[in-house]
């Protein structure tokens, strides 16, 4: 039997990332295979090739970044190449990959666009929609995850967002608050089992509808109601708990991790 090589290894892990992690469109995905495979090739010039994106280790991914700077690639090419392989290494267990800060990438703009508007699930026509929407305010989630939710993702206590949905990749959970927030779980995701938002509608249209329907609001954020959830959330444990602790029990619900984002979250959320 032919022994399979480092690289076709990588390769393979690449290819089941983006089987299992389901996201976007067909295109997208080979697109990002693709991309990743090239990282890989970057990887064996340099002599750095890992067994496993589990086991890539820091000094490798330093030497990448040197030789990318070194290739004349611009820092924003450098920042969605360190993304990806991030995001991989993610999945695969490696909690070793350096961050930003420690590889010296620049940031130049902020990922978490606060809401600034006031809109409530009603205004929302389209059912599709606001399905997603109401799995977005009553539980934090994202748009992707909400519409991969199945009605059997939960346990009495809890709803469970696993590691082939979670868009960090890392399964996490979010607690019912009370039986009417159990209620609102089930009611949503009972239409349609035994199959998920997506599967019944279809990915793409799924997040088309929900594009339209924010835009008819005048809404251009796929989160905005999410935010809400972090928003109200973060103020009703507030009442009973310090803000720290408040601040870290949301952002676990949410499964928000990046420093950077923290910090633009912990900042509006103290100055609302």
């Amino acid at each position: 039997m032919k022994i399979m090589g480092r690289e076709a290894k990588l390769n393979a892990e690449i290819r089941c990332f983006h089987e299992l992690s389901n996201r976007g469109k067909l295109t997208t995905h080979r697109k990002k295979v693709n991309f990743a495979m090239l990282v890989v090739k970057d990887l064996k010039v340099i002599n750095h090739l890992p067994s496993s994106f589990a086991t890539l280790q820091s000094k490798a991914v330093v030497s990448l970044l040197k030789y990318w700077k070194h290739q004349g690639y611009k820092e924003s090419s450098i920042h969605n190449k360190i993304s990806v392989l991030r995001n991989i290494c993610t999945y695969f267990g490696n909690n070793e990959f350096p961050d930003n800060k420690t590889l010296s990438i620049r940031r130049d703009k902020p990922t978490f666009c606060m809401p600034t508007e006031n809109f409530s699930l009603s205004d929302i026509d389209n059912l599709f929609s606001r399905d997603i929407c109401t799995l977005q305010k009553s539980f934090g989630m994202k748009s992707s995850e909400a519409i991969k939710l199945k009605y059997t993702d939960c346990y009495i206590d809890r709803v469970i967002i696993r590691k082939a949905v979670s868009y960090n990749y890392q399964d996490r959970y979010i607690p019912f608050l009370n039986d009417e927030h159990r209620r609102v779980f089930y009611s949503i995701l009972d239409k349609y089992k035994p199959l998920t938002i997506s599967e019944f509608l279809g990915t793409r249209k799924s997040r088309t509808q929900l594009r339209g329907s924010l835009n008819q609001l005048g809404l251009t954020d796929l989160e905005y109601f999410r935010k809400i959830f972090i928003y109200r959330s973060y103020h009703e444990l507030s009442i009973d708990n310090d803000q720290e602790s408040a601040f870290n029990v949301v952002m676990n619900w949410c499964g928000i991790t990046n420093k950077h984002i923290l910090k633009e979250i912990k900042q509006w959320l103290e100055n609302s």
